[in-house]
């Protein structure tokens, strides 16, 4: 599987384990969600080794967030929290934790640097398929020319 692991997906994932803490009772259900994901992650045998010790022993869930970088681990994070939290019934501890753990991801999102850099991207994009066109153009007029002096 070709999955690069970055700090920050890996954090990611510590972030997983962590939510699996956070009513206080880990439910069957949530371990063997938890375990047949990480089961198809290719971690290092130091990542395996820290990622037992946080399920044996929670890690507070602020602690791993900051180093969370990548808005799609943080959107993914997100997108378990939802999972989990209904695997054994959202409680009133797990609704407070998604409710603030939303309003920080959403805190973190530069979303002015992320539209300048969506325009950029979408700039470069539309260049790239103006001088694609031109290319086109030039070899329909070099066919037509060919053709003209031949007849």
């Amino acid at each position: 599987m070709n999955y690069p692991m970055t700090e920050s997906k890996f954090y990611m994932w510590r972030a997983a384990v962590a939510l699996i803490h956070v009513d206080g009772e880990v439910s069957s259900e949530e371990t063997a969600w938890i375990r047949s994901h990480l089961a198809k992650i290719p971690f290092s045998e130091c990542q395996w080794d820290i990622l037992i010790c946080d399920m044996e022993k929670p890690i507070r869930l602020d602690d791993l967030l900051p180093h969370i970088h990548d808005a799609k681990d943080r959107a993914s994070l997100l997108h378990f929290a939802h999972i989990l939290f209904r695997k054994d019934g959202l409680v009133t501890i797990e609704e407070s934790t998604l409710k603030k753990l939303e309003q920080k991801i959403l805190d973190s999102i530069d979303m002015m640097g992320t539209l300048k850099s969506l325009e950029a991207h979408n700039a470069k994009i539309e260049l790239h398929q103006l001088e694609e066109k031109k290319k086109r153009k030039g070899l329909f007029k070099s066919l037509i020319n060919y053709y003209e002096k031949r007849l």
